[in-house]
């Protein structure tokens, strides 16, 4: 891999570009901030590109072993994120400067939470039939399969129409 570098780079990005908005969404998922996010992802991006060689090699040959490995990654990176946010806001004072730290809560408030439910129900509310059934059904807790059922609907169906309900979400 380290023949030419802006040619390992090049495959290197076009790689991972596939990638990238579903990673950015597992770090939001974390996180659940857009800027710490992009800046993980760049941290992602570096540490793969740091063990390239890895991601060339027999063991990534696989496509989906390949994305397990850098989701593996955008996961690991999220929880040190957080585990250095909670180091760095601990509820003590310092000794060198006397100066007390509060514990930031990062809870969302009861208006955000409230703003957050208007939208997903009006995103919800603008689906067809079809797709808001099968988010109520999930809601309830049902699974995958018992959606399946009582729609009567191939379980692949189910899936990748959760799978639209969510991107709609997301964006």
């Amino acid at each position: 891999m380290k023949e030419n570098n802006n040619q390992s780079f090049d495959r290197f990005y076009h790689e991972l570009e596939p990638y990238k908005q579903k990673v950015i969404r597992s770090i939001m998922s974390f996180v659940h901030d857009k800027e710490a996010s992009e800046d993980i992802l760049q941290g992602v991006m570096v540490k793969i590109w740091q063990h390239s060689d890895d991601l060339y090699s027999e063991k990534f040959a696989n496509d989906k072993k390949r994305r397990g490995w850098v989701f593996r990654i955008a996961q690991n990176e999220s929880r040190n994120y957080l585990a250095y946010l909670r180091r760095k806001m601990r509820d003590k004072t310092s000794p060198m400067t006397g100066v007390e730290v509060k514990i930031v809560d990062f809870k969302p408030t009861p208006e955000q939470l409230i703003t957050d439910q208007e939208f997903v129900d009006k995103t919800i509310q603008a689906m067809p039939d079809i797709h808001q059934e099968i988010v109520k059904l999930a809601i309830q807790g049902l699974s995958i399969k018992e959606i399946s059922e009582k729609l009567s609907l191939p379980e692949g169906t189910v899936l990748s129409r959760l799978h639209r309900v969510r991107e709609k979400l997301y964006k």
